[in-house]
C-alpha cells in the first residue's frame, strides 16, 4: 500500500506538471528523442566527412543541446513554486518540489542512458561520451534549480543557462583549456579526461546542495 501510494502521488505530480509545462514538456521530449537521432543520421550520410569529423560534429551539438535540455526540465518544472500566483497553495497541498526536480532529473538521465546506448551503436566508441555529457547535465540542473529558487524567474534561469553555454563553446573553440566550460571534441576525451567530468559532477552536485537549501527556505517563507 505505501508503495502504490508513492507511485499515485508521483503520477499525479508528474501529470500536473506535464499539464503546466504544455508545449514545452512535448518540445523536449521531441528535441532528445527525434531531433537529435535525426541530426545523427544526417551526419552519419554525409560522405564528405571522416570518422573524426562526425563524431565531433555530432559531439558538438549533443553537448550544446542535452545539457541545455536537462536544465530547462528543471526551470520549467519548478515554475509553480516559484512564479506562479498560487505558488503558496503549492507549497502547502504539493509539498516537496524537490522530489519533483529528482524525478525529472532521473527521468532525463535514464531517457538519456538509453539514447546513448542507440548513439554508441551508431557512432562506435560515443557511448564513452555518455559520462561526461551526463555530468555536465548534472551541473546545468544544478544551476536551473538555484537560478529558479533564487531569481523566481525563468527568463533569467534561461538565459543565464545559454550564457553559460555560449561561454563554454567560445573558450572551447579559441582552445582554453583552463576555462570553466565543458565542451570537449576528442573521441578519447573521456579516458583522458575524468578530472573535468568529476569536476563537472562535483559542481552540479554543489548546486543540487544549494538548491535543497533554497527550497527549504522557500517552503518556510510560505
Amino acid at each position: 500500500m505505501h508503495v502504490k501510494g508513492i507511485c499515485k502521488r508521483y503520477q499525479i505530480i508528474r501529470r500536473t506538471i506535464r499539464r503546466e509545462m504544455g508545449i514545452v514538456y512535448i518540445a523536449m521530449l521531441l528535441i532528445q528523442f527525434v531531433v537529435l537521432p535525426v541530426l545523427l543520421a544526417i551526419i552519419l550520410k554525409d560522405g564528405r566527412l571522416d570518422f573524426y569529423e562526425k563524431y565531433e560534429k555530432f559531439l558538438i551539438a549533443a553537448q550544446t543541446i542535452l545539457p541545455m535540455l536537462s536544465a530547462f526540465w528543471m526551470i520549467f518544472s519548478s515554475y509553480d513554486w516559484t512564479e506562479s500566483a498560487g505558488r503558496e497553495l503549492y507549497f502547502l497541498y504539493m509539498k516537496k518540489p524537490e522530489r519533483v526536480a529528482f524525478y525529472y532529473a532521473g527521468m532525463f538521465h535514464i531517457g538519456q542512458l538509453l539514447s546513448y546506448v542507440i548513439y554508441g551503436k551508431l557512432l562506435r566508441g560515443f557511448f564513452y561520451e555518455y559520462v561526461r555529457i551526463s555530468a555536465a547535465c548534472v551541473l546545468f540542473q544544478g544551476i536551473g534549480l538555484c537560478a529558479m529558487y533564487l531569481f523566481r524567474s525563468q527568463i533569467v534561469s534561461c538565459f543565464l543557462i545559454v550564457f553559460y553555454t555560449m561561454y563554454s563553446y567560445v573558450c572551447f573553440e579559441q582552445g582554453s583549456r583552463h576555462s570553466f566550460g565543458y565542451f570537449a571534441a576528442m573521441p578519447e576525451s573521456i579516458r583522458s579526461d575524468y578530472r573535468r567530468a568529476l569536476l563537472l559532477g562535483a559542481g552540479g552536485i554543489g548546486f543540487w546542495l544549494v538548491g535543497m537549501i533554497l527550497i527549504k527556505s522557500t517552503g518556510r517563507r510560505h
